[in-house]
């Protein structure tokens, strides 16, 4: 043959016999001069080379693994056979696998065994794993109990034919064995739990063999479900709050207010509690307090925190006692931004129509929406991680959110909204009133609409800010509502004559249909019809779920009406009553809470009766 294609020519001579053989050289496409070459000649035998496995492996059962080998000829059959005794006996793999393939994609049957082999053959020529290799399950289950400031606990299932298993820990490079164990857990010494750690598990079997690691469980930075002699936790930094803190509030006596935890196994007492503003003086008191194992107690320093103007304040608390073994939990830090805002009184309503419109584009948390009117939206680089956008006319995602608003109900009106698209699922955006003062209208009552629509629709809540704290969740609700604007009303009389900001938290769902929004909020008076004596009709069941019946008297006439009005005095249902007779009236459109119903006479008779709907 010929080659004249390389640098280095290759000539292969098929089936050749004993003899002598003549090579002729010559120089092709020679760009000078005479050059050096060198012959270097190789027999190639046509015998079969098992590459994989080759010996010292961990196979998992159930799984697939590639068999593969080497011949240089197409012709026959190979046939394939493995062994789970060392070689012993053999079971068939395949017996025809095609001369021109190399490789087999091979169920590794069920074990444990620690000598098992693979043999590839074709007629007289074989090979076989130059070692055996190991069949056996991984530790199924791997988990990290718990974790304590110097080790940590971890467990795993049983591996059948196991006789020990080998712990290993990731090193600079390497996944590093750090002990063995014949129970399924081990504990670990030596953490540093301040640090993030990655660990596995394999199964170690009578002669040695080793069965493939588990995957890798990793280790967060710090301490959970560790159980301590003694331990004090500073669990919760109520006040100062983190976010905005409005300069209509008192700002020159701000109380520090935590909440300690017992979370050791004895008794603990007289607990010494310190905080700091700014990096500032450090104030130091004791907390005289006696908890037991599992309790926990609210503490209010006697000296307070002067926010003295606008701006930003970092509050640094932490508690401490002689018997603590764990400091990792005993500290905690807000960020508190005091800002200017404006203050409304009496009954008001904000349809948000004078707002400017904010941007639509899916990009979570850049979007910067600046509200009006002293609304505000926390911001999203540090107290929260998405605005409530001005919008109209629909939000940007198919099968979501409104289309029209709820003050004119056309696509002109503006609401506010949460983007949910360009992965800003659950994320929360934060909305705050201006300070609202609750002063001289008897028991008020915030009012607002909002719409959730959407099959991956997250969660609403409102919250309350007392001046010094945030009452969480005296509202919520959560899942997909529908297509229309919903009503809301919260009872705020707990609040009346106190100066108040609302913060309403909207958290997106699972996927990007759950854009939410809020319209029309306000403080309106209440609704007041006290029930009466006249006994003009009764009503059934109280409360109710799909339907309330209603019965009215002899005595009632054939031209009386009955009204049902909600705690706001919005009329929702009108029906003329002829005569002593029963009529039912569905509440399915109904929200539940408490509703008035008047029915009145031709007589100018009235009688009053409230009920409730409770699903």
């Amino acid at each position: 043959g010929r080659d004249s294609l390389n640098n280095a020519e290759q000539v292969r001579i098929s089936s050749s016999g004993s003899g002598s053989y003549t090579i002729h050289v010559d120089g092709y496409s020679l760009p000078f001069g005479q050059k050096s070459y060198y012959i270097l000649w190789d027999y190639l035998y046509d015998d079969v080379i098992l590459t994989y496995p080759s010996g010292n492996e961990s196979f998992v059962s159930g799984e697939q693994e590639v068999i593969r080998w080497d011949s240089y000829a197409d012709t026959g059959v190979f046939v394939l056979d493995y062994s789970i005794d060392g070689g012993v006996s053999w079971n068939s793999i395949t017996g025809g696998a095609s001369g021109g393939l190399r490789e087999y994609t091979w169920t590794v049957p069920t074990g444990p065994t620690e000598r098992a082999l693979v043999r590839v053959s074709r007629g007289a020529d074989s090979d076989t794993s130059d070692a055996n290799f190991v069949i056996s399950e991984t530790p199924n289950n791997l988990e990290i109990d718990w974790v304590c400031p110097d080790s940590l606990l971890l467990r795993w299932d049983v591996v059948p034919g196991a006789l020990q298993y080998e712990v290993s820990q990731l090193g600079a490079m390497y996944m590093d064995s750090i002990g063995v164990t014949t129970a399924d857990s081990m504990i670990v010494r030596g953490i540093d739990h301040t640090q993030e750690d990655w660990f596995s598990v394999r199964a170690v079997f009578p002669n040695g063999g080793k069965g493939r690691r588990a995957l890798a469980i990793q280790k967060e930075p710090g301490i959970s479900n560790c159980t301590l002699q003694y331990g004090v936790e500073l669990s919760a930094l109520n006040s100062p709050i983190s976010g905005t803190f409005f300069n209509c509030h008192n700002t020159g006596a701000v109380p520090v207010k935590v909440r300690v935890k017992n979370v050791g196994l004895n008794p603990i007492d007289s607990i010494d509690v310190s905080f700091q503003m700014n990096g500032g003086p450090v104030v130091n008191e004791l907390f005289d307090v006696s908890l037991n194992p599992g309790e926990d107690s609210i503490y209010t320093f006697s000296s307070t925190l002067d926010f003295p103007s606008n701006g930003l304040y970092e509050t640094k608390v932490w508690c401490d006692h002689p018997l603590d073994q764990f400091q990792g939990d005993d500290t905690l830090q807000v960020q508190t931004v005091v800002a200017l805002t404006a203050t409304l009184s009496g009954v008001w309503m904000q349809d948000f129509e004078s707002f400017s419109l904010c941007g639509t584009l899916n990009d979570c948390g850049l979007t910067i929406c600046n509200l009006s009117g002293g609304w505000r939206n926390e911001s999203s680089s540090s107290f929260d991680d998405n605005d409530w956008r001005t919008d109209r006319d629909g939000t940007p995602s198919a099968g979501t959110g409104p289309n029209v608003d709820h003050t004119l109900g056309s696509s002109a009106g503006k609401y506010l909204f949460t983007e949910a698209s360009g992965g800003c699922t659950e994320r929360e955006a934060l909305l705050i009133t201006p300070c609202i003062v609750l002063s001289g209208m008897g028991a008020p009552f915030l009012s607002f609409w909002y719409h959730m629509d959407g099959a991956a629709m997250g969660d609403l809540y409102v919250d309350v800010f007392n001046g010094v704290e945030y009452d969480e969740e005296v509202w919520s609700i959560s899942g997909n509502q529908g297509g229309s604007w919903q009503q809301a009303s919260v009872d705020l009389s707990s609040y009346a004559g106190s100066l108040i900001n609302i913060r309403f938290r909207g958290i997106t769902g699972w996927d990007y249909e759950s854009d939410m929004a809020l319209d029309d909020i306000g403080i309106t008076a209440p609704f007041s019809i006290p029930e009466n004596q006249n006994v003009l009709f009764s009503v059934y069941p109280n409360p109710a779920d799909e339907a309330i019946t209603v019965r009215t008297l002899k005595g009632v006439g054939d031209d009386a009406t009955l009204f049902i009005y909600d705690l706001l005095g919005k009329q929702i249902h009108q029906h003329q009553v002829s005569g002593s007779k029963e009529l039912t009236i569905s509440t399915k459109h109904l929200s539940e809470g408490t509703y008035v119903m008047v029915l009145q006479n031709g007589a100018l008779q009235t009688g009053t009766k409230r009920f409730v709907v409770l699903r």
